[in-house]
Formats: C-alpha cells, structure tokens, sequence
C-alpha cells in the first residue's frame, strides 16, 4: 500500500504538470522489519535531463523527498530512512533502460507456486540484475544451509533496493520457523552483485550455459554453480 502510494504520487505530479520533469517510469519499495513495521522507503523516479529540470540532482532529491516521501509518509518522516535515485540520474527508463525477454515463466522457472518468487524474470537479464543473480543465491545458501545444518529446508529472501550494493533485508527460515538469518550473515556478509558474480562464476560458465537454464528449471540441476556445496 505504502509503495503503491508513493508511485500514485509521483504520477499524479506528473500528470497535473506540478511537477512536469517527471517521467512515467516510478519504483518505490518499503522494507519492513520482522514485526511488520517499516524501516527503509527507496523511491525512483525518471526524470527529464537536469537542463530541462532546471535543477541539480540534489534539488530532484529534496523536491521528491517534500513533495512526495512526505506527504505520503508522513512530516516526520526520516531523511536517513528515504534512499531517492540512488544510482543517479533516471533519464533513461521503460523498455530502453531495462529491457529483457517477457518473463513469463517466472514461478514456473523456479519451484512452482511452493516457494515464494520475485517479480522479476531470469532469462534475457545478466548478472549485474539481483532479479536474476541474487535469486540463484538464495538457491546456492538455502541449499548449503540444508547440508551444513541438519535441517530439511530452508527459506531464504533477499530484498535489495535500487542502487545499493548490499541488501536491504536478508532473512532464512527452516522448515520448522527457526530463523537462521544469523547464520548466513556470517557465511555470506557480503551480498553485492559483483560478490555473487564472481563466488558464483555467472560471467565465467564452465560446464553449463545460460541457454541451458532458459529451459526445465533453473534449479536441482547440479551442472549449475549456484547447486554446489561449499
């Protein structure tokens, strides 16, 4: 509800010429902590270019921060707790700055309707997009978790906001609801993109091939990097 809100927003700016630098490609997450309170708010908004804006990138920042973050968060709100553009300039959105094949495979890809899946697709994206790389990362932790803990299975999500390097929440449960979420932070503190690249050699195949995964599955298949033990 709460990003739904803050994308309603920045649309209807957009739309009344308020704010007439907007463009129509938004992004906005919530992190929640574990008792369902929100802790973290990232906003992304496409702009036209800075000329045009007649403003700074900082200036973008602070206008969305007042004329959006606020009014559907609250005055209070935290500066620290709000990420806005955090990889820049948003100039370039839609299908050119982000393009990929459809995606319609995305639960079927994976393990089914049985185990919760991101919204983003595999195939047709490169290691640099978590929709694809941290997602096989979970696959590679749960299954190590599974082998190195006596346990039957294991629950992991790994939510990360747009243009930060590490993740926003990573969480790890069994099978019977013990949280092990500890334990991965200490196996795997650091869950950048280019870590899991290269732990996982996604730039390096050796073995396997990308064409490969776009059918039957990208999991339980143990020619893949992310199926291995460690």
């Amino acid at each position: 509800m709460l990003s739904r809100n803050l994308c309603l927003r920045l649309r209807d700016l957009r739309r009344s010429g308020e704010l007439a630098w907007l463009r129509p490609d938004t992004k906005a997450q919530v992190t929640l902590d574990p008792h369902g309170e929100p802790v973290d708010f990232i906003v992304a908004a496409q702009h036209a270019e800075l000329e045009e804006c007649g403003l700074s990138h900082e200036e973008i920042r602070e206008t969305i921060f007042s004329r959006v973050v606020q009014p559907v968060l609250g005055q209070d709100i935290p500066v620290n707790l709000t990420k806005i553009n955090g990889t820049g300039l948003f100039v370039i959105g839609g299908p050119t700055g982000d393009a990929g094949v459809v995606g319609r495979k995305i639960v079927v890809d994976q393990f089914g309707p049985r185990v919760p899946a991101g919204g983003g697709a595999f195939s047709g994206k490169d290691p640099s997009k978590v929709d694809r790389s941290a997602a096989y990362m979970a696959r590679h932790i749960a299954k190590n978790a599974v082998n190195q803990l006596d346990i039957n299975e294991c629950t992991v999500h790994i939510a990360y906001g747009i243009g930060q390097l590490q993740p926003e929440m990573v969480t790890a449960v069994t099978e019977t609801g013990n949280d092990i979420s500890c334990w991965v932070r200490d196996i795997f503190p650091d869950l950048s993109p280019g870590f899991i690249t290269n732990h996982l050699q996604l730039l390096q195949p050796e073995g396997w091939s990308y064409f490969e995964a776009a059918s039957f599955g990208h999991y339980s298949r143990q020619q893949f990097p992310w199926e291995r033990l460690i």
